[in-house]
C-alpha cells in the first residue's frame, strides 16, 4: 500500500501557508483602511491654513482619542456663515498661524442643536436667554466643557501663536487689567480648556440660577451691564471664584492668590490651581475699561485704525478690537466692520478772529480731507453783530441751548451705586496743572483713578497723559505710559476729568460717547467737567433709561445733536466732596 502521509503534510502545510497568507493580507488592508480613514480625519488639507471642519467631522475626531490635553480646534459663532469684512480678514489670521488646528464656524442654527442635544439640562435656560448676546455668551462655556479647545471673539486678530503655552495646561484665560474689583478683568471673548473641566459647570449652573430669579422686568429690558452680569465676564468670573475658593479652601481674592504685587505684570503667566492667566499685554492688549487708545483700538470708533492700535498698545501674541459685534445694535447692521470709506463731518463754526460765520461751501473746502475727530464745533455764541467779541468779561451763552446736550434738571437718585468720594481739592489742583492750556483756550484731561474702600470708592489720582487739544476737545497720546501707571499702582479707573476753557460746564456729544465705555465698565463711573471762565465744576453720569441706550447705539461720530428730552447726562448723586481726601496729580506730559 502506497504510504500517503508526507503528501497530507505537504497539503497541510500549503494550506495553513494559503489560510495565514489570506488572514495577513485582511489584516494589512483592514489597518490600511484604518489608517487611512483616520489619516482622512487627523490630516490638514493644507500647509498654509487650519482645517474647517463640518461638525460631524469635528465629533468623529474628538471622539476618536482620549483627551489629556487642550485639543486642537478653534471655535467661533456667529449669526450665520457669512462673516463681515472685518470678522473674516481677523478669524483667517488665526487659521493661517496655526496650520495644524482643526477649525469650526457655528451658526445660530448649530448652536441651538447642540444646547439641545448635548446639554437638554441647560437648553430651557438657553432657549429663554435675551437678548442673542446672552445666548452667544453662555454657548461658548458649553463649547469648553464638552470639546475644549480653543474660543476666540471674532474681533481678535492673531500676532503670533501662542499655543506654546498650552502645553501640559489644563484652562487658560486672559486678563484686561489687574483691577479685579469691576469683575470684567477677565474676559470671556477668548477661553482655551481640556475637555470637561469642571469650572465650566460652575458658570452654568451660576446663569441657571440667576436667571430663575430674575424677575420678567430684569430678563425683558434692557440695562446696563444685563449681558455681562448674567453670562459674560461677570459670570465667569464668579463662577472662577467660586471654583477657585472651593477647591483652594481660601476665601481670598484673586488678587490675593495671585501672591507678589510685583509679579502682575502685563506680560505676566501666573497660575492658580491649574488654571494659568496671561497678562494684559499678551493676548487682549487693548484695554478697553481704562480708555487708553479708544479713538484707534476700538472698532466702533469711525476714527478706528488697527496699525495705530497696535503702536500704541504693542500686543505680543494677540489683540482685541472690542466691536460688540452681537451688541449695541451692531448685529443688525450689515455695514459694520465692512471697510467703508469713512464720510466727513462738516459743520459750521465761529471763528475766534472776528470772521464771520464761515459757508458751508468754504467748510467743506477747508475740512474736505480731515477726518471727523479733528473737526471741532466751536460753540462760542455770536454777538449780536455777527462776531464774537473776546475782549469783554465773560457773559453766559444766551444762545438756544436746545442745541446743546442739557443734563437732567434733577439730580436722579440712584441708590444701587457705590458712593465716590471725591477730594475737596480737586479743582484747584486740576486747574492749577491745566493752566497754561486755560490760558491759550485748549482743553486739558485726565483720567480719575483711586481704590476702594469697604463699600464706597475714593478718588485718589488724576493721570493726566500727553495730549494734544483745541478749545473743544482732548486728543490723548502715548496712553501706554497711563496704563502702566494705573496697573502697576494697583488702581482703579474710575472715570475721567476735562475742563471747558472757552463754555459752561455740560457733556459734549463728544463727551457722552467718551464717558459711555467707562459707565458700561463700572455704572459708577463719572465725568468731571471744570469751566474756569465761569467758575463752575460739575460732576456728570449718563442717564440709565436713556442716556446708556441712545449713546451706545449711536454710530455718529465727531460733535451732533442728540435729543434733549428725556436728558441724556445727569448730576452724580452718589458722589460726595472729603476734605479728609488728598487729591495727587500724576503729569505724564513733562
Amino acid at each position: 500500500m502506497a504510504d500517503y502521509r508526507p503528501s497530507k503534510r505537504l497539503l497541510l502545510l500549503s494550506l495553513c501557508f494559503i489560510f495565514s497568507f489570506i488572514i495577513i493580507t485582511l489584516i494589512i488592508r483592514n489597518s490600511s483602511s484604518i489608517k487611512n480613514t483616520k489619516k482622512n480625519i487627523d490630516s490638514i488639507a493644507s500647509t498654509t491654513s487650519c482645517k474647517h471642519v463640518s461638525i460631524d467631522e469635528l465629533d468623529r475626531w474628538f471622539h476618536s482619542k482620549t483627551w489629556h490635553e487642550i485639543p486642537k480646534i478653534i471655535h467661533q459663532t456667529w449669526k450665520n456663515k457669512t462673516l463681515r469684512e472685518r470678522q473674516a480678514r481677523w478669524s483667517q489670521t488665526w487659521c493661517e498661524q496655526y496650520t495644524d488646528w482643526y477649525y469650526h464656524l457655528w451658526t445660530d442654527d448649530e448652536n441651538d442643536l447642540f444646547v439641545q442635544t448635548k446639554f437638554p439640562w441647560f437648553y430651557s435656560t438657553y432657549k429663554q436667554l435675551s437678548p442673542a448676546i446672552l445666548r452667544v455668551d453662555s454657548v461658548r462655556y458649553l463649547y469648553m466643557l464638552y470639546y475644549g479647545g480653543l474660543y476666540i471673539d471674532l474681533d481678535y486678530e492673531s500676532i503670533r501663536r501662542v499655543d506654546e503655552l498650552f502645553i501640559n495646561k489644563y484652562i487658560v484665560l486672559s486678563l484686561i487689567n489687574y483691577s479685579f474689583n469691576s469683575m470684567n478683568s477677565v474676559p470671556n471673548s477668548w477661553l482655551v480648556s481640556r475637555p470637561n473641566h469642571p469650572l465650566w459647570t460652575y458658570i452654568l449652573y451660576r446663569i441657571m440660577l440667576l436667571w430663575s430669579r430674575a424677575t420678567d422686568q430684569e430678563r425683558n429690558s434692557f440695562w446696563n451691564g444685563k449681558a455681562e452680569f448674567f453670562t459674560g465676564p461677570q459670570s465667569l468670573f464668579e463662577g472662577l471664584m467660586f471654583y477657585l475658593h472651593s477647591n483652594q479652601h481660601t476665601a481670598q481674592t484673586l488678587d490675593q492668590l495671585f501672591g507678589n504685587k510685583e509679579n502682575q505684570k502685563s506680560d505676566s503667566i501666573l497660575e492658580v490651581a491649574n488654571i494659568t492667566f496671561l497678562g494684559p499685554k499678551l493676548i487682549n492688549a487693548y484695554d478697553w475699561m481704562s480708555g487708553i487708545g479708544t479713538d484707534v483700538c476700538s472698532a466702533e470708533k469711525t476714527t478706528f485704525n488697527e496699525n495705530k492700535c497696535k503702536d500704541i498698545v504693542k500686543p505680543i501674541y494677540a489683540i482685541t478690537y472690542w466691536s460688540h459685534s452681537y451688541g449695541h445694535g451692531h448685529e443688525n447692521d450689515a455695514n459694520y466692520l465692512e471697510n467703508k470709506k469713512a464720510r466727513y463731518l462738516f459743520v459750521v463754526v465761529y471763528s475766534f478772529h472776528n470772521e464771520n460765520e464761515q459757508t458751508l461751501e468754504q467748510l467743506k473746502n477747508n475740512y474736505a480731507r480731515v477726518p471727523p475727530a479733528h473737526v471741532a464745533l466751536l460753540t462760542v455764541p455770536p454777538t449780536d453783530s455777527g462776531l464774537v467779541q473776546i475782549n469783554k468779561e465773560p457773559v453766559k451763552p444766551t444762545f438756544d441751548r436746545a442745541r446743546k446736550p442739557m443734563p437732567s434738571s434733577t439730580s436722579t437718585s440712584m441708590t444701587t451705586l457705590r458712593r465716590i468720594a471725591i477730594p475737596s481739592d480737586i479743582t484747584p489742583k486740576f486747574l492749577q496743572v491745566a493752566q497754561r492750556n486755560t490760558d491759550r483756550k485748549i482743553e486739558t484731561c485726565g483720567i480719575l483713578a483711586g481704590s476702594k474702600r469697604d463699600n464706597h470708592y475714593m478718588i485718589t489720582h488724576i493721570v493726566v497723559p500727553k495730549q494734544n487739544g483745541g478749545p473743544d476737545s482732548c486728543d490723548t497720546e502715548k496712553e501706554e505710559e497711563m496704563v502702566e501707571y494705573v496697573a502697576n499702582n494697583n488702581l482703579i479707573t474710575l472715570g475721567w476729568i476735562h475742563t471747558h476753557p472757552t463754555q459752561t460746564v455740560f457733556l459734549s456729544s463728544v463727551d457722552l460717547h467718551t464717558h459711555l465705555p467707562y459707565q458700561m465698565l463700572m455704572q459708577e463711573a463719572i465725568a468731571i467737567v471744570i469751566s474756569p471762565k465761569y467758575n463752575e465744576t460739575a460732576v456728570f453720569t449718563l442717564t440709565p433709561d436713556t442716556g446708556i441706550p441712545i449713546i451706545s447705539t449711536c454710530k455718529k461720530a465727531g460733535f451732533h445733536e442728540h435729543i434733549n428730552n428725556p436728558p441724556l447726562f445727569m448730576a452724580a448723586s452718589h458722589t460726595t466732596y472729603d476734605p479728609g481726601l488728598q487729591c495727587q496729580i500724576i503729569d505724564l506730559r513733562n
